[in-house]
């Protein structure tokens, strides 16, 4: 049994009964060394009398960075659809310096210009969601799932003027609401208010097999010194989230070498330069020829199409037309019809805050579509050296 103080008030004890494991198949949450540690437990609430979610986690301190549970209730305040209820909230130990970091304490004893982050316990408790995106059991269904959670992306930008900086597969979750999928997007702790001036932290957020490739290459000319995340990035994560899923839970004909090998170049591979790590130019490649959807041979048509029509847009983020050194009439006015769909292509992704989850919808809603064949999640095997711990 778990006591909890809730939003840290000491007036009323919130008890929970905690199952060790939220998730069917035992995993609980983050295991490596660094991080935040964050776990997530099914949980039942002795006051509210239902199922909850109890995250346990350690969250960034840093000025500009709100507890979690007051960016759900700027969420809700503001409309945001599919939020999770949150029912309570609080610092662990109260001002115990065992429930907190003593980075900021000692980078200022050694260095004064050191930004270093630091952390603090924290529990949330959520409204009891049914399975993560990785659990599905229809393909169809998770697209669903990811289209619910657009939504919820753009209007939480638009309207509540945050954004969430976090896309990933462990961040949308599937529940039944009047036998209607529903997806949510959840783990707003990292999000950005777009009110504030700066960036929210030193440090880049976000999950780094998902994270738009702008902001993990190597700087480019023209960058600046330091690259905020927008709407867009977030954006191209959600492309990122669906083809790995595809690739993971989807049939194929990939082999587990193979399908080891894109996932490896695809979401996981980097480089170090000067300290820091930035990813490898086959990620870009790869999405500005759409070698990993092409290939991979998605027995899923709608999965298909919804990767490719991603991907014919957002690859424009990266590719850059150049004109042929054999000036030829034909040449040029290539190069001059892909200017011009690179443009376009921007200019949509810039201005048009629908056009994710009107495409998802579009697709999802198309009866032409064949989303019955191929339907079930498929758990492909990996290579020995992949799969070890996965």
């Amino acid at each position: 049994m778990l006591r909890s103080h809730l939003f840290g008030s000491s007036d009323f004890l919130l008890c929970y009964l905690v199952n060790p494991s939220a998730e069917p198949d035992g995993d609980t949450g983050a295991v490596a060394p660094t991080g935040r540690s964050t776990r997530c437990f099914k949980a039942y609430s002795m006051r509210h009398d239902r199922l909850v979610l109890l995250k346990d986690t350690w969250r960034v301190v840093w000025p500009t960075l709100k507890p979690e549970h007051e960016t759900y209730e700027k969420l809700h305040a503001s409309g945001v659809p599919d939020m999770p209820q949150c029912y309570g909230a609080e610092d662990v130990g109260g001002e115990d310096t065992d429930h907190r970091t003593q980075t900021r304490k000692w980078a200022d004893r050694l260095h004064k210009m050191l930004t270093l982050r630091g952390f603090r316990h924290y529990r949330i408790t959520l409204a009891h969601m049914d399975r993560t995106l990785h659990n599905f059991t229809d393909v169809r269904e998770m697209v669903a799932a990811v289209r619910d959670a657009s939504v919820a992306h753009r209007v939480a930008v638009a309207s509540a003027q945050i954004l969430h900086r976090d896309i990933s597969v462990g961040n949308i979750m599937i529940t039944f609401k009047d036998e209607e999928v529903k997806g949510y997007l959840i783990d707003w702790d990292l999000c950005l208010d777009l009110t504030q001036q700066g960036e929210a932290q030193s440090e880049r957020t976000g999950t780094w097999q998902f994270t738009a490739i702008r902001l993990l290459r190597k700087p480019q000319k023209g960058d600046s010194e330091t690259l905020v995340a927008g709407r867009v990035d977030d954006v191209e994560s959600f492309l990122h989230v669906l083809t790995w899923m595809a690739l993971r839970y989807t049939a194929h004909s990939l082999a587990p070498e193979e399908l080891s090998s894109e996932l490896r170049d695809n979401f996981d591979a980097s480089f170090t330069l000067a300290g820091k790590r930035y990813v490898t130019d086959t990620r870009a490649s790869n999405l500005i020829y759409g070698f990993v959807v092409n290939s991979a041979g998605l027995a899923n048509e709608g999965i298909l199409k919804v990767l490719r029509s991603l991907t014919g847009t957002l690859r424009h983020r990266y590719y850059v037309p150049t004109l042929d050194e054999e000036l030829t009439e034909a040449a040029i006015k290539k190069h001059e019809l892909e200017v011009q769909l690179r443009l376009e292509a921007l200019k949509r992704l810039d201005e048009d805050d629908t056009w994710l989850p009107a495409l998802l919808t579009m697709y999802l809603d198309d009866g032409r579509i064949a989303w019955e064949p191929h339907h079930h999640r498929v758990v492909h095997k990996l290579d020995d050296a992949y799969g070890k711990g996965r």
